[in-house]
């Protein structure tokens, strides 16, 4: 979803959205993205308590995850060169 998030106005602009349409589009998404993830984190907080004591490897693995995705992502493009 983050990727998406980050080319959706670019995407907007290509397609050529009205301004209001967008507007409302984003304010909705930005505010289902906020939601989902507090709300996940609330919910994983009162259903797993015990899971403060793991939250640095919850960390480090989305960290993993996004520099292979980057690293990956950048050796492709490469590759094509």
């Amino acid at each position: 979803m983050p990727y998406i998030r980050t080319f959706a106005p670019i995407l907007a602009g290509i397609s050529k959205m009205n301004y209001p349409k967008y507007l409302f589009l984003n304010i909705v998404g930005g505010a289902v993205w906020v939601v989902s993830l507090v709300g996940g984190g609330y919910w994983f907080g009162i259903r797993f308590p015990w899971i403060i004591n793991y939250v640095h490897y919850v960390i480090l693995f989305f960290l993993v995850i996004t520099t292979f995705t980057v690293v990956k992502g950048y050796f492709n493009i490469r590759n094509k060169s």
